[in-house]
């Protein structure tokens, strides 16, 4: 399942629903969304990649932010979505940008992680330019990796996890 239908799965209709893109990038998910209806904020911390992500999501809000500490209220989003970004984290902030996702939720929001499998013939393909072995291995030996994709939707008190892939993680924060 490819990651938009994974984001369609879970928040069918898309049209006015609010949206935290995290590790935006370019914007390409952002911009999807909102052609689509969606309300979406997305946030990075490269300067480059929010400029281009502006250029080509105008309908979208884009910050230079960190995602281990995001300045937006509890309950503000309906969705926190990191596509392919969460093993950007350093390891040590990784628990805490779940945790702020978690947060920023309204009850019966979702928490959307897609990770590609460190694995296959594009992975194979693209290591030498890429290099993100290193990082995965890295989280791998520390016990923080999330492969594949893994939803989690706010509850009144915790996280209930819904396996969407061969691997899935259940999280639980009061």
């Amino acid at each position: 399942m490819d990651t938009l239908s994974v984001i369609r799965t879970c928040l069918d209709p898309l049209a006015g629903r609010r949206i935290l893109d995290v590790g935006c990038g370019t914007g390409q998910v952002a911009s999807t969304l909102t052609s689509e209806g969606a309300q979406v904020t997305g946030i990075d911390l490269d300067p480059t990649a929010i400029n281009s992500a502006r250029r080509l999501g105008p309908l979208a809000d884009f910050h230079i932010v960190c995602a281990s500490q995001l300045p937006f209220a509890e309950g503000t989003f309906d969705a926190a979505v990191p596509v392919t970004a969460l093993h950007h984290i350093p390891c040590g902030l990784m628990i805490k940008a779940l945790q702020e996702g978690i947060r920023v939720l309204g009850l019966g929001g979702y928490l959307i992680v897609i990770e590609p499998l460190p694995k296959g013939s594009f992975f194979e393909a693209f290591r030498a330019i890429e290099g993100e072995t290193v990082v995965r291995l890295r989280r791998k030996r520390q016990s923080v990796s999330l492969p594949g994709q893994n939803i989690w939707r706010r509850g009144r008190s915790n996280m209930s996890g819904a396996n969407r892939s061969a691997t899935s993680m259940h999280l639980s924060i009061e």
